[in-house]
C-alpha cells in the first residue's frame, strides 16, 4: 500500500509544472512515452511486480501499465484487473 502511494506521488510531481495551482492552460502537453517510461523507471526502483497508473487531465485521459499483476505471473497489469 505504501509503495503504491509513493508511485502515485512520484508520477503525480513528475506530471506537475508549476504546482498544485497550476491552471489548465500552465500544463505542458502529456508524452505518453514519456509518462510509460517514467512509470516503469519507477516501479523498478521500488522493486514492484506491476503498476497501473491513471492520469486525467483537461487533455484527455492516459492509462499506464506495467509489469504483472503478481510476483512472477505473466498476466500484464491492465485497466481491467
Amino acid at each position: 500500500m505504501m509503495t503504491s502511494r509513493i508511485l502515485a506521488i512520484v508520477v503525480a510531481a513528475a506530471c506537475s509544472v508549476g504546482g498544485m495551482a497550476a491552471s489548465a492552460t500552465n500544463l505542458k502537453p502529456i508524452e505518453p512515452l514519456a509518462l510509460q517510461n517514467v512509470v516503469e523507471t519507477t516501479a523498478r526502483e521500488l522493486l514492484l511486480p506491476g503498476a497501473m497508473v491513471l492520469l486525467r487531465t483537461p487533455q484527455g485521459q492516459f492509462a499506464v501499465g506495467y509489469g504483472a499483476t503478481e510476483l512472477g505471473g505473466t498476466i500484464p497489469s491492465t485497466m481491467s484487473r
